[in-house]
């Protein structure tokens, strides 16, 4: 964690919940988990709260739909959204990109005025075994009104190699995600009137398109709360599935990523 932001503990925010995926296909017994997590704590309230914005299909949208093989899906958190923010700017210190097994290359770009700035993160090389949070070399100051594009490549034939049924998009280990989490601070808000609870501003916690039926798409821009009843700006009328990412993977560590363990 930066020295100046901490992820908050309070009356509010009594607890988190750790989750675990097991993942047993040829079902040996007797296998033991010893994992574990440790927590910091302070008495003496940073800076910033950090907060989390999950972008991408981070709300499993494509729920359903046949993954492809070489085809590039881009998912874009528009600047419509960004420019809600109540803060002016928010800086981006970690990332953990997201996929399953058939996952080929991800990578995050940031935009500015409609032009690529820089890549935040990327997997040129992906491993469903090999995930975990990176701690960015270099943080990067996301501004009100920016524009973040998640682009996700797939390589079915990782499984249909193996007489595996082509995969979908969904929640289990053989289907396939592309999502990614971005760690900031200060915790973003939006300025949405009458959004939020008791008085407090929604926060800016998911980015991502919201399956409106018949296959087509809107931008839902909030936090979890006002999911099952988005109001104006909170749903977006942009279908974030229908951008291209013209900026490419590129690679943007000054020096060898940084593994941690960002708490979620």
């Amino acid at each position: 964690m930066p020295s100046n932001a901490g992820f908050p503990v309070s009356d509010e925010e009594r607890y988190y919940v750790m989750q675990t995926h097991y993942d047993n296909p040829t079902g040996v017994a007797g296998v033991v988990d010893n994992s574990s997590v440790r927590l910091h704590f302070s008495d003496t309230p940073r800076q910033y709260d950090a907060g989390t914005i999950s972008v991408g299909d981070a709300l499993i949208s494509l729920i359903g739909q046949s993954v492809e093989g070489g085809r590039n899906y881009t998912f874009s958190c528009p600047s419509e959204c960004t420019s809600q923010m109540i803060q002016p700017s928010v800086t981006i210190f970690a990332s953990m990109l997201h996929a399953h097994l058939t996952g080929l290359r991800l990578w995050t770009n940031l935009y500015r005025n409609g032009s690529f700035v820089r890549t935040i993160e990327e997997s040129a090389y992906w491993s469903n075994e090999h995930q975990r949070n990176t701690l960015l070399q270099a943080n990067t100051t996301l501004m009100r009104g920016d524009e973040l594009r998640l682009s996700c490549e797939y390589d079915v034939d990782k499984v249909t190699a193996l007489n595996g049924a082509p995969p979908v998009f969904g929640l289990g280990t053989t289907d396939e995600m592309c999502m990614s989490f971005l760690f900031v601070y200060p915790r973003p808000a939006l300025a949405i009137d009458g959004a939020g609870s008791a008085g407090d501003p929604m926060r800016l916690s998911y980015c991502s398109p919201l399956e409106e039926g018949n296959n087509t798409f809107t931008t839902f821009c909030g936090g979890l709360n006002e999911l099952n009843d988005p109001e104006p700006g909170v749903r977006i009328e942009i279908d974030s599935t229908a951008r291209v990412d013209t900026g490419g993977l590129t690679s943007k560590f000054e020096g060898s990523p940084t593994c941690s363990a960002v708490s979620t």
